[in-house]
């Protein structure tokens, strides 16, 4: 589902921007597991997973272009750096974080627990809680064609 959402829709983040692809994304994570913390069958868990998939698709590229946001051409390298790092460790943390949850309530809980999480992250980018201004996001074109130069090593 990612991959098919990833060849046919890889233009939408920049033609909905980086603000509204990543409301689809973090708000489609929140129903997917809200949905499989409450529909727990077969077919719960595939109707979820499609919902989760379509979040997952819009979720790395849009909020790499709201971190890069007012970043100087030269400094890009490193930001997607750091982002990409605590991408992959909080990917990897949130398995270790609710299997305690489900260890102490269920599986059921630990979704919830996720869903919940999921529309909490949905409010702060909504709110403003990233200080985004419209005028100050990048889309997929201009971060593409921004050249980068070398810094001199010593």
């Amino acid at each position: 589902m990612v991959v098919l959402v990833r060849i046919f829709g890889a233009k939408l983040p920049d033609r909905l921007g980086p603000l509204h692809a990543g409301t689809i994304a973090i708000g489609a994570t929140t129903v997917g597991l809200a949905t499989l913390a409450v529909w727990q069958s077969t077919i719960g868990l595939v109707v979820a997973t499609v919902i989760v998939a379509v979040g997952s698709s819009f979720l790395y590229p849009s909020m790499l272009l709201l971190v890069l946001r007012g970043v100087p051409e030269h400094q890009r390298g490193s930001v997607v750096g750091t982002f990409s790092a605590f991408f992959d460790f909080a990917a990897g943390a949130s398995g270790i974080v609710l299997g305690g949850l489900a260890a102490a309530s269920s599986y059921a809980g630990a979704f919830a627990g996720s869903a919940v999480l999921a529309g909490v992250a949905l409010v702060l980018l909504r709110t403003g809680f990233a200080r985004h201004e419209s005028g100050d996001l990048l889309t997929v074109t201009e971060v593409g064609t921004a050249s980068v130069e070398p810094t001199s090593l010593p």
